[in-house]
């Protein structure tokens, strides 16, 4: 195993565990929104799609995160309004990312969304 593996596995687990530790707040019974929301910055390879994957499943929410061409990051998260607020507030403190930009709508609720992926 390379030491950049090494380095990446031990990342990982370090975000993990992190995730794990968050004490989460009460969150009401909100009517469940779908935002879509684009970030800009220095994102990519910094387990920003880790984090929100693990947070997201403990939040429960769906929908998904993917990379995008231009080092842009399009997430789309769905669930209880107060939740999604909280995951977007939550990655915007990250500190290992850096947010140039970031833009958020509410679209459509797709009620046919069981999961969260990483696309």
């Amino acid at each position: 195993m390379s030491i950049k593996s090494k380095l990446r596995k031990a990342r990982n687990q370090y975000i993990i565990k992190k995730v794990r530790n968050i004490k989460l707040p009460d969150f009401k019974d909100d009517e469940v929104v779908r935002y879509r929301c684009l970030l800009s910055g220095k994102l990519q390879h910094r387990g920003l799609r880790l984090e929100t994957e693990h947070l997201v499943h403990r939040l429960k929410l769906t929908g998904y995160i993917k990379n995008k061409p231009l080092g842009e990051i399009e997430l789309e998260i769905q669930g209880p309004s107060d939740k999604d607020i909280y995951l977007i507030e939550h990655i915007l403190k990250i500190r290992r990312i850096w947010v140039k930009d970031h833009k958020q709508e509410l679209i459509p609720v797709d009620s046919k969304e069981s999961t969260f992926e990483l696309i």
